[in-house]
């Protein structure tokens, strides 16, 4: 079962290569890290993971600390619910190592 057979349109398979890409890397994640849920929820187990190493590598190139934590913790959830603890695991370890790195420039008063 492909992701097309899953909408209305289900006759017409969306090809990745012809998709837009998403302007930004978390953006990126954040939809590919949602894909792989869906797939996964449909049976589609190999797919799913597939768009999830996917959405990690787009997570690891996000250079703003505050978005690489979203979008690492996101998928963190992701891996979990598909099953993956080990993954899941590592990733929230390294959200949490990133997240640990974020600095308020307001100074307080």
């Amino acid at each position: 079962m492909l992701l097309s057979s899953l909408s209305p349109s289900a006759g017409r398979r969306i090809e990745p290569s012809r998709r837009p890409a998403p302007s930004r890397p978390s953006e990126q994640a954040r939809a590919l890290s949602s894909l792989a849920e869906i797939l996964a929820r449909h049976g589609q187990g190999d797919q799913a993971t597939r768009l999830a190493d996917q959405a990690e590598a787009a997570a690891r190139t996000i250079t703003d600390h505050s978005d690489q934590t979203w979008a690492l913790s996101a998928l963190a959830g992701t891996l979990a619910r598909l099953g993956q603890s080990d993954s899941a695991t590592r990733l929230a370890h390294d959200a949490e190592r990133v997240a640990r790195t974020i600095t308020d420039p307001t100074p307080k008063p």
